[in-house]
């Protein structure tokens, strides 16, 4: 799926409200206007699961990803790294969309 600008913005303004900048599920910033451009804080709409995989070509699959974030996804699924923590892809069936979550490690002393 590609999109337009204007579709972009609806969907920054959907996941990360009317802001200027905003963070993507691994905590890098990201800034609306600069949105399909690779530099520090350009972003894109990823699919979370990807097509490749099996993943639909849908609004239920899509995520604001900044550039280096979807680089170090990749084809991974259901879990992969980014910096250091580990990500899990989720799906919830009855409303029929993906998510992403991290995996939290249990201390074993607790």
């Amino acid at each position: 799926m590609s999109y337009t600008r204007d579709a972009a913005y609806k969907i920054w303004d959907l996941e990360i409200g009317n802001q200027e900048y905003g963070y993507d599920f691994s905590g890098k910033k990201i800034k609306k206007e600069e949105y399909g451009r690779p530099n520090e804080v350009g972003w894109i709409i990823a699919h979370i699961k990807p097509e490749k995989l099996g993943g639909p070509d849908n609004d239920g699959n899509i995520m604001i990803m900044h550039h280096r974030t979807l680089a170090e996804k990749g084809y991974n699924y259901p879990e992969f790294s980014i910096d250091h923590k580990r990500y899990r892809v989720c799906y919830e069936e009855k409303k029929d969309y993906y998510y992403i979550e991290e995996i939290v490690e249990e201390d074993e002393d607790d």
